[in-house]
């Protein structure tokens, strides 16, 4: 039975992003907008050293530094990500989020090595991707043997640059990628827009005023479905539940409802109240197409709940501004 992870100082820990991509995918455009927009929380980047980095992303404090009143949205540099990670975890202002970028031709099983740190915990591999490059690859140029790992273990792969191929061709080479990423589920996006709840989760990035939210009670039969809203992979803006039943839960039916979850609801997270073991909260993750459910602490004094954020495509989309993206979704 697995258990919730804690850090030495038995602090809950960090929850840790690797985003990985080619050079010039379209990372840093990524990050930026994550920690403009990240609502709520403090997320810290930990990046490769590139000079271009610092024209566009706000540095953190150097790390000979112990600053306690930094604030949110700030990045490092480092050719190696240990050292960073372990200043980050041992701060007395720990961070909320980190994300540490890799690149496209670094082993994915190193860089998902680093949720495993003290003080951390994995919190899925999101791949970048440049639409437009990835629509004209070579047939007889295979992906190299790094590339194609990073999609296997990839939990979400964001289809960057969608204004410059428009929704047709980008429908296309999501279904050629889906080969090589049967588990992941795909977003697209422009210039690195992607609202924070959807990579990061519903914490600690929480939705804008411009994306919806909706309380509703759990139900086995309730899908976080909005019919009104167009069909759109577009990940601009989101849309977010709360789910709340403080009746308990049968396993097999939360079971069941997660498996039937749309494949626009990319990221979740919370505590369930199970029928089977009701002196025991257990912590729900849903990141991408992958989900589990940790055996937590005794409930206590709390009163026992079942409640849960999920987050999905959807909400206020951004206007066509680009001629390839007045195409209908295709696929």
């Amino acid at each position: 039975m697995r258990t919730a992870s804690y850090s030495l100082t038995r602090q809950p820990a960090i929850p840790l992003t690797v985003l990985a991509g080619n050079p010039g995918a379209g990372k840093t455009s990524v990050i930026r907008h994550l920690l403009e927009t990240r609502g709520r929380g403090r997320v810290v980047a930990v990046l490769r050293d590139h000079p271009h980095h610092g024209a566009q992303l706000r540095r953190e404090p150097g790390l000979e530094h112990s600053a306690t009143d930094v604030d949110a949205g700030a990045w490092i540099t480092s050719h190696d990500p240990t050292d960073a990670l372990m200043h980050l975890a041992t701060r007395e202002q720990r961070p909320d989020h980190v994300i540490v970028e890799v690149e496209g031709t670094d082993s994915p099983r190193r860089a998902g090595g680093y949720a495993y740190m003290p003080g951390y915990r994995p919190d899925g591999v999101v791949m970048v991707v440049d639409a437009e490059a990835a629509a004209h690859l070579d047939p007889d140029l295979p992906l190299s043997t790094a590339e194609r790992e990073q999609l296997r273990v990839a939990n979400l792969v964001v289809l960057n640059k969608l204004d410059l191929v428009g929704n047709r061709v980008a429908a296309a080479t999501q279904r050629e990628l889906r080969k090589l990423a049967p588990l992941a589920r795909f977003l697209w996006c422009e210039n690195g827009r992607v609202a924070p709840p959807l990579l990061l989760g519903p914490t600690p990035g929480q939705p804008t005023m411009d994306d919806w939210g909706v309380v509703a009670e759990w139900r086995p039969d309730f899908l976080p479905v909005d019919s009104r809203a167009e069909k759109t992979r577009v990940g601009e803006h989101c849309r977010s539940w709360c789910l709340v039943n403080d009746r308990s839960v049968d396993a097999r039916e939360f079971r069941a409802w997660v498996n039937r979850l749309p494949e626009t609801v990319l990221r979740g997270a919370g505590v369930v109240y199970l029928q089977e073991e009701p002196q025991h909260r257990y912590e729900f993750e849903l990141i991408g197409a992958r989900w589990h459910l940790i055996r937590g602490a005794p409930w206590g004094a709390t009163q026992p709940v079942t409640r849960l954020n999920v987050v999905s495509l959807g909400g206020a989309q951004p206007r066509m501004r680009a001629q390839a993206r007045t195409e209908p979704l295709a696929g």
